[in-house]
Formats: structure tokens, C-alpha cells, sequence
């Protein structure tokens, strides 16, 4: 488990009009190895981060987050051939339309 905050103070000009802006930023990531026994390994992961955006206007502060989740599994199938894969998942909210995309990514390996 790991974790962590973080306090973002930004100075800005916005239409001709001096802007602060102060972030608030918590995060926290989980990574549970389940087995690493050979040959089967496997992992779980989640991770959330959040973003408190206020601004000396307040009609433009928002908040937003991004959910971070993932499975990984390694097989030794035959005397050093492994085949591993995973699958990553995220979550992103309160953004604008063209940010505020959810997508799931999936990815395998063979090697020897």
C-alpha cells in the first residue's frame, strides 16, 4: 500500500484577471501479489487519485478522478515458456467531453 498528498498553489491570469489556483491532490495505491508461487503468479491493483481544483472564481473549480484497477497473470506453461497477460481498467470523471474517457486495456506476452 502506498500513499500520498500533494498541495499545488498556481498563480495565473485568466481574461485580463489575476487567477490562484489551488489544487488538493490525495492518492492512494493498493498492489496485493496473491501467489508468486511457480508456476502460476498473479496480481491485483487499484490506485485512486483525486484533484480539488479551487480557483479565486469560484464558478471554475472543480473536482475530478481517476480510478486505476488491473489483474496480471503469469503461467510457466513448459520449461521456461511463460505467457502472461493483463487487464487495466480506468476511470476518469468530471472531466471535459473529450477527456473524460473510460477504457479498459488488455495486454499478453509469450516469451522464452
Amino acid at each position: 500500500m502506498n500513499g500520498g498528498i500533494s498541495y499545488v498553489i498556481s498563480p495565473s491570469k485568466v481574461n485580463e484577471t489575476i487567477n490562484e489556483n489551488k489544487n488538493l491532490s490525495p492518492t492512494l495505491d493498493l498492489f496485493y501479489p496473491v501467489t508468486s508461487a511457480k508456476p502460476l503468479a498473479f496480481a491485483l491493483s487499484a490506485s485512486v487519485l483525486l484533484n480539488d481544483f479551487k480557483n479565486s472564481s469560484p464558478d471554475q473549480n472543480t473536482t475530478n478522478y481517476t480510478q486505476n484497477t488491473g489483474f496480471k497473470i503469469q503461467w510457466q506453461i513448459w520449461k521456461g515458456l511463460v505467457i502472461q497477460t493483463d487487464l487495466n481498467s480506468q476511470i476518469n470523471s468530471e472531466l471535459s467531453d473529450d477527456l473524460n474517457q473510460n477504457f479498459v486495456l488488455w495486454n499478453a506476452a509469450l516469451a522464452y
